[in-house]
């Protein structure tokens, strides 16, 4: 503004405070290169000699805290894994992240569910606050003689069913969850005997634990439900069937948590081992 002789005697100016959107905008990029790196963490195809298997996972934010993966390990096993990092978003992710990475370089060395467990636990505990904590269930499975033995740190059950969809086994937990005990020593189970056709559904509590809005829960019953009823389908097509039940079930209530389902079938058309070879446990 300029004064009778044209001289600048005041300044006007518009000021707009922009802290709170560079402050989301820098959030967003964490989550975008959060989720990158989860999504090349997650196996998109998997393939095991022997075994059907089909993994589904819905994310209740923009990333996932629950964790699933299947390792190859030593004399034609594989490690199953299903896991669940408490809460949501961003933190609960790169926990993720470094399960994963522990438990690839501790199966180089160890094939035992429960020692793997225990050694996941000693490390985590270091680096875990008191908000935080991981479930999760380690099921060494054999193919070629149809046999598994697991540890489960606090996880939910999971089950192994026959070819009529009932409940063989249920795949309960050995141990407390993950980071409250740094000297927690974990147990694995006995050795489980599996048939041609048994069907084994692990999963995680946001399918359990899903509620609509007059806060019922979706439950274990109608899981094994849908699967039975579904039973004569491929595995996609259960979990298909299974993550629209969640859906009707939650009538438009937000997702909670996230869901993850990870269903292995033995294959019948497999050469089964004699028994007197199988492993030591």
């Amino acid at each position: 503004m300029k004064n009778e002789n044209g001289e600048i005697a005041h300044y006007v100016s518009v000021l707009r405070d922009i802290t709170q959107i560079r402050k989301q905008q820098e959030q967003e990029i964490q989550i975008q290169l959060a989720r990158e790196v989860q999504n090349r963490l997650y196996k998109k195809e998997v393939s095991v000699p022997g075994l059907e298997i089909s993994v589904s996972t819905l994310s209740a934010a923009e990333t996932n805290g629950d964790y699933y993966d299947i390792i190859p390990m030593n004399e034609d096993n594989y490690g199953l894994i299903i896991g669940d990092v408490s809460g949501h978003g961003i933190g609960p992710a790169l926990i993720m992240a470094q399960v994963r990475s522990y438990l690839h370089a501790f199966t180089r060395h160890e094939s035992d569910p429960g020692v793997l467990l225990t050694w996941l636990n000693q490390e985590l505990v270091k680096v875990l606050d008191e908000t935080h904590f991981v479930t999760l269930k380690f099921i060494r499975i054999d193919p070629k003689r149809r046999s598994m033995v697991y540890a489960s740190a606090g996880h939910i059950p999971g089950y192994l069913l026959d070819k009529a969809g009932e409940i063989r086994q249920v795949i309960d937990s050995t141990g407390i969850p993950i980071g409250f005990i740094p000297d927690y020593r974990y147990a694995k189970s006995r050795l489980i005997r599996c048939h041609a056709d048994d069907l084994l559904i692990l999963l995680t509590d946001g399918i359990i634990e899903a509620r609509n809005q007059d806060e019922k829960e979706f439950g274990p019953e109608n899981v094994l439900d849908v699967i039975k009823k579904n039973g004569g389908r491929s595995l996609q097509e259960i979990q298909r069937h299974l993550n629209q039940s969640i859906v009707d079930f939650l009538s438009g209530h937000p997702r909670e948590d996230d869901i993850t389902s990870l269903l292995c079938k033995f294959n019948p058309a497999h050469s089964v081992a004699p028994s007197k070879k199988l492993p030591a446990v």
